[in-house]
């Protein structure tokens, strides 16, 4: 059977999925000019008349790009996995980069990270955590960000201190602490994200005291710190207990006086 031939007789190209063997360089390419277009980029948004549009479509571009190699690492493992680093590090990099007006871009880059993290590449963003734990800086200053994005950025964030919680230095061990303590403290987000949270600083009691550092004052200002985390954390819930038995009572009563009108409408039919 002959092959389809285009206008001018040469042979056209066959679709075909690309093979495994021939993913790494490109995704080394990519990652390397991802990362290496960074400056230009930041060159670029400082331009006036239009630049700035430029700027923000290559930023998409490179989320797009580096959303994709993210998903292929999981099916293509070998051949990828040495250029995990250099994806891990552009990606970290986007998130300084991404305008904060861009919610999208920015959730497409966290859930890049989130995948990458999933698939048991977690050391590859221990160089990382200081800027990770930077969460106005991950989640960005855009008030549609700060309200979408901030349980999917403290969720990628601590599932990351989890794994790392053993090796990091008492420095950064400070720095989670904090970083996690606002978190418990943020009554903004969900439940379930305070109480993971929570969990996290409780889990760094026995890291702060198996540490090895000559100077114990550091680590006792550490174990103060988590108490007075959780302490404050219980008396503010004390305040806030008795308004919320009250308000699920109140609920409970207009249930109860809307089910006994549908009673009576039936009654009456």
């Amino acid at each position: 059977t002959s092959r389809p031939t285009s206008r001018d007789g040469r042979v056209a190209a066959a679709t075909t999925h690309p093979e495994p063997t021939k993913l790494a360089e490109p995704a080394a390419a990519a990652a390397a000019a991802a990362a290496a277009s960074l400056p230009v980029a930041a060159a670029l948004a400082t331009r006036p008349d239009g630049w700035r549009e430029a700027y923000e479509a290559s930023v998409s571009a490179r989320v797009v790009l580096l959303a994709l190699l993210a998903s292929f690492v999981k099916g293509y493992r070998r051949l990828l996995e040495q250029h995990v680093p250099a994806v891990a590090a552009s990606l970290v990099g986007l998130l300084r980069e991404v305008p904060d007006h861009a919610v999208n871009d920015r959730r497409d880059v966290l859930l890049a990270l989130r995948h990458l993290v999933s698939a048991q590449f977690r050391d590859e963003f221990l160089p990382h955590l200081p800027a990770l734990m930077d969460l106005d800086a991950v989640v960005g200053g855009g008030r549609a960000a700060h309200a979408t994005l901030r349980t999917l950025a403290v969720s990628v964030v601590s599932e990351l201190l989890h794994n790392a919680k053993n090796r990091l230095s008492l420095p950064l061990v400070a720095r989670a602490i904090r970083t996690m303590g606002r978190v418990v403290h943020d009554t903004t987000l969900p439940l379930h994200t305070q109480t993971s949270a929570a969990r996290l600083v409780l889990g760094f009691v026995d890291v702060v005291y198996h540490n090895k550092e000559a100077d114990t004052t550091q680590g006792r200002l550490l174990l103060s710190t988590v108490l007075r985390i959780v302490t404050t954390r219980l008396q503010s819930l004390r305040d806030y207990i008795p308004s919320l038995l009250a308000r699920a009572a109140s609920l409970a009563r207009r249930r109860r006086r809307r089910r006994r009108r549908e009673v009576r409408a039936l009654q009456g039919a």
